[in-house]
């Protein structure tokens, strides 16, 4: 839980609008899924974190999760945007994915698929929420709003 809190307030709150500053937040959410997938690298190397345990069982899920932050991050620049650039809509639902993912006991395997899943709703998201991906008023202005 404290995990999440304090991402989102380092990401959202300062990340996320740092890199909006200079470009549409569909060039962000990629921007932002890089460094926010970087970020997680060191604790693959740290043992007894939840990272560390998917090294030992498969380099194959350390891809997935790389590759599952991409379209996450899709979806809480929308949750956040839409919610008025609102840190707590972000935090709840970064809880809420946490909470659920632990709550039914996914296992890697099930976490690939979730991939699939979340990649088919961040497309959604993005196709059917066009103007706010590309638009660029925002740009230069996020202190302003």
């Amino acid at each position: 839980m404290l995990a999440s809190v304090l991402e989102e307030v380092g990401w959202r709150g300062y990340g996320e609008d740092s890199i909006a500053q200079y470009c549409s937040w569909f060039t962000e959410s990629i921007i932002f899924g890089f460094v926010w997938a970087l970020w997680h690298f060191p604790l693959f190397f740290i043992p007894g974190t939840y990272h560390y345990g998917i090294r030992e069982m498969n380099v194959l899920y350390i891809f997935n999760f790389f590759i599952s932050i991409i379209p996450f991050g899709f979806i809480t620049t929308w949750v956040y945007v839409k919610n008025n650039r609102s840190m707590l809509a972000s935090i709840i639902f970064h809880l809420f994915v946490n909470f659920m993912q632990e709550k039914i006991a996914m296992t890697q395997t099930t976490k690939c698929v979730e991939t699939i899943c979340v990649t088919v709703a961040a497309v959604i998201i993005v196709f059917t929420n066009k103007d706010m991906f590309f638009e660029k008023r925002h740009i230069g202005r996020i202190l302003e709003s």
